[in-house]
């Protein structure tokens, strides 16, 4: 913590150590970035005429309309604030809940973007001279590869951009883990845990040992309490001796909420982002209750979006960290607020299923399917692998489902191979276990 109050972020700010000023401190300058990003979003005609030419506090964002991705969507190439020739690079969002939105970025939003990773993989406890082993795609304008890379380089480490068909083989996981020894892993979860059983036999490895972190994204590895899942609880059983760590992030905004080894939630950088939760009127919610991700990005150049609605649903956590840091948590997301089911006056959402479904010893992994069955309830199909198919395990799986969620779910189980092809079956780039089947309901979230 600095002696004095500082009237700008530190020179080796990278390291995170501005996570720890008091809150009074940090949101002086937040102000400051806020003002500056609002003078730029005047420039997109997203927000032409529309935003005033001063605010004295950040609270004073919530006078101000959200933004939708209807909205960019919309507006397209009109809503960009800085002439084309200044663009370097076009991603895209996964298109798992409808049409991919193009997300374009200036230099400056390239500098922000490694700025951001490497302050959230410094918080993961990524040093300066470590090795990070990378199964994120960088292809197809997938950001995340992309981001995560710009972080590694920019925090001074080495980065093995492997891709996920790296992990595909556990042979040829193992050999990365064997040549290159790296401290840190970045992964989505389940890329690793499908070779659970084998890996588990090999956790005494040295490569496997002197892992110290994985990174994960894409798919929640908590539950609401805090404690790991089924997918992080296999991780943790592959990686004994490493920190199993959760990351969330959007592509519209490149603002990422970073947990590190003594964390209870996801950190927010508040050099980068305003992060608020909103009921369904559009109102605040306390901490510890339920409401959708809106995050104003600061600092973005060529999309400077203000209020912009995730449609994700998460809670702020409330009280101190217990790691000492002072901004604002983030918990693990419940799942996305148009994926909402209602089945016989019982709300549910996807991900609380998946949960229940993962954490059954015969299950080996699963998909989820909402079909509209009248205009007040919800079918949902339970579509499952087992790990060895036998009549004893569907009908235990098949009894537990419907003791721990109350109600009958249709259920199906089919070969491990048929599943993949259902789960990628919408030409999504990473596996789905939510499918939403139902008229309007878009295409489906990614778990």
């Amino acid at each position: 913590m600095p002696s004095s109050k500082p009237t700008a972020y530190p020179s080796d700010w990278l390291a995170g150590e501005h996570l720890y000023w008091p809150e009074s401190v940090w949101r002086k300058l937040q102000l400051v970035a806020l003002q500056k990003h609002l003078r730029n979003a005047a420039k997109s005609e997203l927000y032409r005429h529309k935003l005033p030419r001063m605010v004295r506090s950040v609270d004073a964002l919530h006078v101000l309309a959200t933004t939708s991705k209807d909205d960019v969507t919309a507006i397209g190439r009109d809503g960009l604030a800085c002439p084309k020739r200044d663009l370097r690079e076009w991603v895209t969002t996964s298109g798992t809940t409808g049409a991919p939105l193009m997300v374009p970025l200036a230099s400056e939003d390239m500098q922000r973007l490694a700025a951001n990773e490497a302050v959230a993989l410094s918080v993961a406890g990524i040093k300066r001279g470590m090795t990070v082993l990378s199964l994120v795609a960088m292809d197809r304008q997938f950001v995340a590869g992309l981001a995560y890379w710009l972080g590694v380089q920019k925090l001074g480490a080495a980065c093995i951009r492997a891709g996920p068909q790296a992990a595909y083989q556990f042979e040829s996981l193992v050999a990365l883990l064997q040549r290159y020894r790296p401290e840190f892993i970045i992964t989505v979860p389940t890329i690793i845990t499908a070779h659970a059983v084998a890996s588990v036999a090999r956790v005494k490895e040295r490569a496997f040992a002197g892992v110290k972190g994985v990174v994960c994204i894409g798919e929640p590895i908590r539950r609401l309490d805090g404690k790991l899942n089924s997918i992080g609880s296999a991780l943790e059983r592959i990686f004994p001796k490493a920190s199993i760590l959760s990351t969330y992030a959007t592509t519209e905004t490149c603002a990422t909420f970073a947990e590190g080894p003594n964390c209870g939630g996801g950190h927010l950088n508040p050099q980068m982002a305003i992060v608020e939760l909103l009921n369904d009127a559009g109102l605040p919610v306390e901490a510890g209750q339920p409401g959708e991700v809106v995050i104003t990005p600061l600092g973005s150049r060529a999309l400077p979006l203000v209020r912009f609605r995730t449609g994700d649903i998460a809670m702020l956590l409330p009280g101190r960290c217990p790691c000492g840091r002072t901004t604002p948590r983030l918990s693990a997301i419940l799942g996305r607020k148009n994926q909402m089911l209602k089945v016989r006056g019982v709300s549910l959402f996807p991900g609380a299923i998946i949960d229940l479904i993962l954490a059954q010893r015969h299950v080996e992994d699963c998909l989820v399917s909402a079909q509209a069955a009248n205009e007040l309830s919800d079918l949902v199909v339970i579509t499952v692998a087992l790990r060895r198919d036998t009549a004893e395990a569907r009908r235990d799986v098949t009894t537990r489902m419907q003791s721990l969620l109350r109600m009958k779910p249709k259920m199906a189980f089919v070969e491990i191979e048929t599943l993949r092809r259902m789960q990628h079956a919408t030409g999504s780039r990473k596996p789905l276990r939510f499918i939403d089947e139902r008229v309007g309901a878009g295409v489906g979230a990614l778990r």
